[in-house]
């Protein structure tokens, strides 16, 4: 029997959602045509912002370790 696996978007290359929303529509090339610019500024912002807000959430663990151990 299969388990479905989840795995985090930024576990894959950035453009990847691309890619599957490419493939998802290629049955007719004007989804492509009207919709690629859109599908390539979504797909990196949401792998920006997932990527950026890790970071952010470091820093501030990292900022409150520091305020509650250090003073």
């Amino acid at each position: 029997m299969h388990m479905l696996e989840f795995k985090k978007l930024t576990d894959f290359p950035r453009g990847t959602l691309y890619n599957i929303l490419c493939d998802a529509y290629s049955y007719d090339d004007w989804n492509k045509r009207f919709w690629d610019g859109n599908w390539k500024e979504t797909g990196d912002y949401l792998y920006y912002e997932i990527v950026l807000s890790k970071k952010n959430i470091m820093y501030w663990r990292l900022f409150l370790f520091r305020e509650e151990y250090c003073g």
